[in-house]
């Protein structure tokens, strides 16, 4: 990703990188697998959303305090996720040729 600051003004440590690596790593051998690639996906984000929203609600004092957080969190995690696709797409956009070589050619 080309900046990869989160909301704070701070670039991702070592410990981040592992984990996301930890994670593609797991969807990679899913796939492998003979699961389709498209609902390896689709259980991944649906378990993102779902650890966050845990996360969200521990931080919250009660129902309350949650229904108070539930827009403000929703709107970080779906712009998060816009920023990183966008910047993991222009990724793969600029390196596609290293990435898949003329697989799409051939």
């Amino acid at each position: 990703m080309s900046d990869d600051r989160n909301d704070d003004g701070q670039l991702p440590d070592d410990e981040f990188w592992e984990l996301a690596d930890t994670f593609i790593e797991s969807a990679d051998n899913l796939c492998e697998l003979s699961h389709d690639a498209g609902n390896v996906s689709a259980a991944l984000l649906f378990a993102a959303s779902r650890f966050s929203a845990f996360v969200v609600a521990s931080s919250a004092n009660d129902s309350t305090d949650l229904s108070a957080k539930q827009e403000e969190a929703t709107d970080y995690f779906v712009d998060q996720f816009r920023l990183m696709m966008t910047e993991n797409l222009n990724d793969f956009l600029q390196n596609f040729d290293e990435f898949f070589g003329d697989e799409e050619t051939a």
